[in-house]
């Protein structure tokens, strides 16, 4: 999707370290992924069998109730993630983050076809504000170069563990969209009135790539550390969303950034 983010199955080299590469991973869509093994499909309920499903298959992960649901699925994506950051997509089978919930497979399969279902659960939310916010960049004339500096500041804070998990996993390609971080570039140097070539082109691109590193490493570092983001009980992989970041932590970046553009 052109705005949402690129189609996976695209190639591309990877990145090393934080900064254009890293945030590129959020333009990222839900493409087309192989699990690790048939086993780990949805027709093969192994050794928890079918009768599972009826036995306990939705009452090992919660009940039907809509609300307990939701926050089944969020376990289940939670886990997910930390089990791909730490053992790779690949590297992950069905198995495993069963065995990570505590459930049977079939269990698991009540709420998730297949392993590429719950990555795809993953990265969707974040491709949609990706591609929402490369569109706004898109729109002439170009909207404020703070707004959209405080959008991406935004979305880095809440999907910084899965940036950092897709772009370290040799297992996935990495996205290719370069050109959608010069849109935003460009866009920048409009919203803040100093043209998109020459020196103040070089200084979009600064304030481009320090907003973005400045957002993801010190998220990270909080990731790393095992510290919750600000939300009281809020899990540190934010995969609901919850922020990493500190309200006065995201205004000290965009204005870091601020000033790298306006010089």
């Amino acid at each position: 999707m052109s705005t949402g983010g690129p189609d996976r199955r695209s190639g591309g080299g990877r990145g090393g370290g934080l900064g254009t590469e890293e945030a590129a991973a959020i333009g990222d869509g839900a493409g087309d992924r192989g699990d690790s093994g048939a086993g780990d499909s949805a027709g093969d309920l192994g050794d928890s069998g079918a009768g599972d499903l009826g036995d306990s298959g939705a009452g090992d992960l919660g009940d039907h109730d809509a609300g307990r649901g939701a926050a089944t699925r969020e376990r289940i994506l939670a886990v997910a993630l930390d089990r791909f950051a730490a053992h790779g997509y690949a590297g992950t089978s069905i198995r495993d983050l069963a065995d990570g919930l505590g459930v049977t497979k079939a269990a698991l399969y009540y709420h998730f076809a297949s392993k590429e279902d719950i990555l795809e659960a993953l990265v969707e939310p974040m491709a949609s504000e990706w591609g929402a916010l490369v569109q706004r960049a898109s729109t002439r004339p170009a909207p404020p170069a703070e707004g959209l500096l405080r959008e991406l500041v935004d979305i880095l804070s809440r999907r910084a563990a899965l940036i950092r998990t897709v772009m370290a996993d040799p297992s996935l390609p990495s996205p290719q969209v370069r050109e959608q971080l010069q849109v935003l570039a460009n866009a920048l140097a409009a919203g803040a009135g100093v043209g998109a070539s020459g020196a103040a082109g070089v200084r979009a691109r600064a304030a481009l790539g320090a907003a973005q590193h400045a957002a993801l490493s010190t998220a990270l570092s909080r990731v790393a550390a095992g510290r919750p983001g600000p939300a009281p009980g809020a899990a540190p992989t934010g995969t609901a969303g919850t922020h990493l970041l500190e309200p006065d932590e995201r205004e000290e970046i965009v204005a870091a950034a601020l000033r790298a553009l306006c010089g």
